[in-house]
């Protein structure tokens, strides 16, 4: 079948945002009704000021905080997840706020748990002194305790230690390694507790160090997946370049870039053995002149194909979406002077372009479109939200899909 029969967007909903508008967007059920709402996380160097609970057409369910546009800027990530913590059928936030690390109602923002946050080291020009950054760089959930529902907790400070809170909030251990950017808990071994994949160390579930690569830096993103498909997972580390590793730390390939920024591992060519890697590497220097380039690499670490972008598209961000539902696409956005978010598909066509109101002569931190992809209409495929600090834009793919029940039916009574 043709991809571009199977791709047509549509715009479902747009809106303004308004004074709560941010470039910190979670989404989930927030009021137990069975339909996802949108979380609008405005923050001050890294600390939560004002959540904004929304409906997807906008609608303001709860506000927490006072909102200021000022603090919609979004330059790193922010200590705020949505998730059924207690396991009552209701979602909550869990956030960092007020230098605590807080539990809050998602029916009504109100604060349900509390406890204080240690203080890392890191600073990288926050402004804050660098013994007293507090740990909300970034929030995970995982499950170090081995129980049938994750409910452990990981902070971060920015680049130096990890601490890992228990079901009782009680800091279970700590670890003076360099995160990098996002860690991921990962089950590796079939334990049933998860591992840590600290930057370019792994740490077991009680925090001890299992392995470190020999790298230097910090690990821009990571990903895990079965690549080669031999039923164990690898990890994906982005950093200078793309190294894939097993689980017991050995490196399988690299492909050096300038500055792999970005990293996913998805069935974007379901014609080949394993799973694909999705690449964005960011380009240099950080001005009008840096230019970003879109890679794919099959499962050996072969190049299948790569498209660069505009000058000034340096900082575009890459993910794995499912747009198509029955194959992954790679979802690339804040282009710069290259325009509004695209899909591609794994050939590196574009199969979606998701226009925006605004477009920006370079894609900086401080002024632009971001977007995120989940299932918000329940058809196993996902829709895209594009927004920037003003403007909400929710795209879905209206394309028709195939249904078996259409050419297979029968009236027979018991039949499906």
């Amino acid at each position: 079948m043709n991809l571009d029969a199977r791709s047509r967007p549509e715009l479902l909903w747009s809106w303004p945002a308004g004074d709560f508008g941010a470039l910190w967007l979670r989404v989930g059920d927030l009021t137990g009704n069975g339909i996802p709402d949108l979380l609008f996380v405005q923050n001050d160097r890294q600390m939560v000021t004002c959540l904004t609970a929304t409906t997807l057409q906008g609608e303001i369910i709860w506000q927490a905080g006072t909102p200021d546009i000022r603090f919609a800027y979004l330059g790193w990530d922010v200590a705020a997840q949505i998730y059924d913590y207690d396991q009552d059928g209701f979602n909550e936030i869990v956030c960092v706020r007020d230098g605590e690390l807080q539990l809050l109602s998602g029916q009504d923002g109100s604060i349900k748990r509390r406890t204080p946050v240690p203080s890392g080291q890191a600073d990288e020009g926050l402004g804050l002194p660098t013994d007293a950054m507090p740990a909300m760089d970034a929030i995970l959930i995982a499950n170090f305790s081995g129980r049938p529902h994750p409910q452990d907790i990981l902070l971060k400070d920015r680049y130096t230690q990890v601490w890992a809170f228990d079901p009782d909030w009680n800091i279970a251990w700590t670890a003076v390694e360099n995160p990098g950017h996002a860690p991921w808990a990962h089950d590796l071994d079939g334990d049933g507790r998860d591992e840590l994949i600290c930057g370019y160390t792994l740490l077991d579930a009680d925090g001890r160090v299992r392995w470190r690569l020999p790298i230097r830096g910090h690990a821009d993103a990571i990903a895990v997946g079965d690549v080669d498909g031999d039923g164990h997972d690898e990890i994906v580390i982005g950093n200078g370049g793309v190294t894939v590793v097993d689980g017991d730390g050995r490196i399988v390939w690299q492909q050096p870039l300038q500055e792999a920024q970005h990293v996913t591992v998805g069935r974007y060519r379901p014609d080949l053995p394993g799973l694909q890697i999705g690449v964005i590497d960011r380009g240099s220097p950080r001005n009008d002149t840096g230019m970003a380039t879109a890679y794919l690499f099959d499962s050996a670490g072969n190049e299948l194909w790569r498209r660069a972008y505009a000058p000034g598209s340096w900082s575009a961000i890459g993910s794995r979406c499912n747009w198509l539902g029955d194959e992954d696409s790679f979802l690339v956005y804040r282009l710069g002077p290259a325009g509004e978010p695209i899909i591609l598909d794994g050939y590196g066509q574009t199969i979606a372009t998701l226009p925006m109101p605004n477009t920006y002569p370079v894609s900086t931190w401080e002024q632009e479109h971001l977007a995120i992809h989940a299932d918000i209409l329940g058809d196993d495929r996902e829709e895209v939200i594009v927004f920037d600090d003003r403007h909400v834009y929710i795209y879905t793919n209206a394309a028709a899909r195939p249904n078996k029940l259409q050419y297979n039916y029968t009236h027979y009574i018991g039949m499906p």
